[in-house]
């Protein structure tokens, strides 16, 4: 039996040539139960069959996305313009959300309002088939939607802000695809330990915002259950006069935890790459910066001993300096650091730096030895 679907990279979709209403949906139940589309969202489509063929014959599993045709429909209930429909067998009903897993069929989206029983014009879109299946992570591309996507690889989100919106312990991982993503706002970390921002590959993503007088990104929870962790890998922070990365621990009565893991930071006029405000005596803030980059001033003041900063094979092309009259530990190690850049606010910080190197930032650059050091 020819079906005239085919499988690539793990989706299902129909062949260019197969028209979609010489298919069928098959439902859990009886041959009476065989309808051409689902009725509710409780029923479980079992796969898809051309017409004609038995229900006996093999079925291929999948999610419908998408009709063939452009029909003007009498919708139930209310519905609002850009709203998805789902028609049933008798050409009636409102869409439903797409879910992360799980049957859905969404065929068109209304393009005006309408009321209940009002025919409506909607805008169609391609034939689409794919198997659900429930992801740990949450995916944002140049190509995605906010509105249509459902932050999978398949269907992904548009803007980081939405991702950071549905951010959750279940799906624990933004990735971002390669592209410059401008986003509205600061990008406000959610208040759920364990979270990641992150590109596959180092400079090929490039988050910024147009509030010049904020931040980019700001990871300051009130979390109080435990240690608060959070981990930027790979991100590109491009900020103009505001800070690019805030840390704070002002709402928390725990350790807060941040791994910066091959994240750069461009400063377009000026202002801080990092921002690091340790602020609740008793509760250290942790810093662990590897493979970095960052034009502007890294600052750090800390309220507490147990604070770290510590630096491995990254560039402070602005500068790194701290504050604090307390036994904070700070650690460079293989670091770049602007020439004169490195101010410790306190002779009782703890400062440890080896193999680490001066650099201006010139053209071609000049470097000088920072010679291995100690002091407490």
């Amino acid at each position: 039996m020819s079906k005239a679907i085919e499988s690539q990279q793990g989706q299902i979709h129909l062949l260019a040539d197969a028209e979609l209403d010489r298919f069928r949906v098959v439902c859990q139940g009886t041959d009476a139960d065989h309808v051409a589309y689902p009725t509710a969202a409780t029923t479980r489509p079992l796969g898809l069959l051309p017409e004609g063929c038995e229900a006996a014959e093999e079925a291929v599993a999948v999610r419908l996305m998408g009709y063939g045709e452009t029909p003007v429909l009498k919708i139930s209930g209310t519905l609002s313009a850009g709203d998805l429909i789902c028609p049933a067998v008798d050409g009636t009903g409102k869409g439903r959300a797409v879910p992360a897993s799980g049957p859905v069929y969404v065929f068109a989206r209304a393009l005006e309002d309408a009321a209940d029983g009002q025919e409506i014009a909607i805008q169609t879109f391609a034939p689409f088939l794919y198997e659900a299946v429930a992801s740990r992570e949450i995916v944002v591309a140049k190509t995605g939607s906010d509105t249509q996507g459902n932050g999978t690889f398949a269907f992904p989100y548009a803007t980081v802000t939405k991702a950071f919106s549905v951010w959750t312990a279940l799906r624990p991982n933004i990735v971002v695809m390669p592209g410059d993503y401008e986003e509205a706002a600061t990008l406000t970390w959610p208040n759920v330990t364990g979270l990641t921002l992150m590109a596959f590959v180092r400079g090929t993503v490039s988050i910024s915002n147009a509030d010049a007088a904020t931040q980019v990104l700001l990871i300051a929870p009130t979390y109080t259950a435990a240690t608060f962790e959070a981990s930027v890998r790979n991100i590109g922070i491009d900020a103009d006069t505001q800070i690019g990365i805030a840390i704070a621990n002002a709402g928390m009565t725990k350790k807060l935890n941040v791994y910066l893991d091959g994240v750069t930071a461009e400063m377009d006029t000026s202002g801080d790459s990092v921002d690091i405000a340790g602020t609740v005596s008793g509760q250290a803030i942790r810093v662990y910066i590897k493979d970095c980059q960052f034009e502007g001033l890294v600052h750090f003041t800390v309220n507490d001993a147990g604070s770290r900063l510590r630096c491995r094979n990254s560039d402070f092309i602005g500068g790194v300096t701290t504050a604090g009259a307390v036994a904070a530990e700070i650690m460079l190690m293989a670091c770049l650091i602007l020439a004169s850049g490195l101010t410790i606010g306190s002779a009782t910080q703890v400062l440890t730096y080896r193999g680490s190197m001066y650099t201006d930032d010139s053209d071609p650059a000049t470097y000088t030895e920072l010679a291995d050091g100690y002091s407490a």
